[in-house]
């Protein structure tokens, strides 16, 4: 190890006692290696009918009303409203229209639920932060993610 090298460990060290990294930050990081999957096509955020110029943390502190968001990959689009205050709770509907299996990840957790024949899902009791959506239509071998969103 030269001298620069250890400069920046000792540097490095006092930050991490002064300032340390948030509880938050590690988990959303950690969260989006542990969920990566290769073979799922991703959906990507297109819009956020609440947003403003606010921050992410603001976002998810916000609880004026629901929060609509929609998600696109190249064959589905998904539309998302968001509620609740302390807990979360969604409710959406992919286009086009079909029953799928969808599970809700989050850090430390996730929860499955079915679209119907008409595309409608719902989850309850979720908790505020970053989430992601698998969604595994009946039939289909590949899986679409969506983009990790603050809710």
């Amino acid at each position: 190890m030269n001298a620069d090298e250890k400069l920046i460990g000792l540097l490095r060290a006092a930050l991490e006692q002064v300032d340390p990294l948030p509880q938050t930050v590690r988990s959303a990081a950690r969260a989006v290696l542990t969920w990566r999957t290769l073979d799922a096509e991703l959906a990507e955020l297109v819009e956020d009918a609440s947003a403003t110029e606010a921050s992410t943390v603001a976002a998810v502190r916000s609880s004026d009303g629901p929060r609509l968001l929609t998600f696109r990959a190249e064959n589905l689009e998904v539309e998302v409203e968001v509620g609740g205050d302390r807990r979360r709770s969604i409710t959406g509907q992919l286009i086009p229209p079909g029953p799928a299996s969808i599970v809700i990840r989050w850090d430390g957790g996730s929860v499955t639920t079915l679209a119907d024949e008409l595309g409608c899902f719902s989850a309850d009791d979720l908790p505020p932060g970053l989430i992601r959506l698998e969604i595994r239509r009946a039939g289909s071998e590949r899986a679409v993610v969506t983009s990790w969103t603050a809710i």
